[in-house]
C-alpha cells in the first residue's frame, strides 16, 4: 500500500511558511536499533511537504513486520539538520472508516511545525 504525508513548516517567530528551496525535508521511521529512511521532499510555496512511500520501507531487520511506524522529520539544508520533530507515534496506516469500511489512513496530515530560522550559509 502506497500512503502519502503531508506536513506544513512556519517560521516560529513570523508564521510565515518556510519556502526555501534549498531546504530538504526527510522522513524517517522510528526503530529500536537504526532508523528506517522513508522519503525526502522539497517545500511548497505554502511551506508544505509532501512524501508518497510503500509502507513495506518502514520494515526492517529490527522491526520487520512493523505497520504502525512512529515517524519523525529531518529538514535539512546543505547537508546540515537545523531541524528535526518529535516522534509521532504509532500512526495507523491500516484504520478504516467505522461506518464504510474504507481506509482512512493511506493520506495523512502531521500537522504544522515551527521552525526556527534555518543557516543562511551551513557549513
Amino acid at each position: 500500500m502506497i500512503v502519502k504525508l503531508i506536513a506544513r513548516f512556519i517560521l516560529t517567530q513570523s508564521g510565515i511558511p518556510l519556502t526555501d528551496r534549498g531546504i530538504t525535508a526527510r522522513i524517517h521511521d522510528r526503530d529500536p536499533l537504526s532508523d528506517d529512511f522513508l522519503a525526502e521532499s522539497g517545500l511548497s510555496d505554502k511551506g508544505e511537504a509532501e512524501w508518497m512511500f510503500p509502507i513495506s520501507v518502514a520494515a526492517s531487520l529490527d522491526s520487520p513486520a512493523e505497520r504502525r511506524p512512529g515517524i519523525y522529520v529531518e529538514l535539512d539544508k546543505g547537508g546540515h539538520v537545523f531541524f528535526q520533530s518529535l516522534v509521532t507515534a504509532d500512526i495507523d496506516f491500516f484504520q478504516r472508516d467505522p461506518v464504510s469500511g474504507e481506509h482512512r489512513g493511506r493520506t495523512l496530515f502531521l500537522g504544522t511545525f515551527q521552525v526556527d530560522q534555518p543557516p543562511l550559509n551551513p557549513e
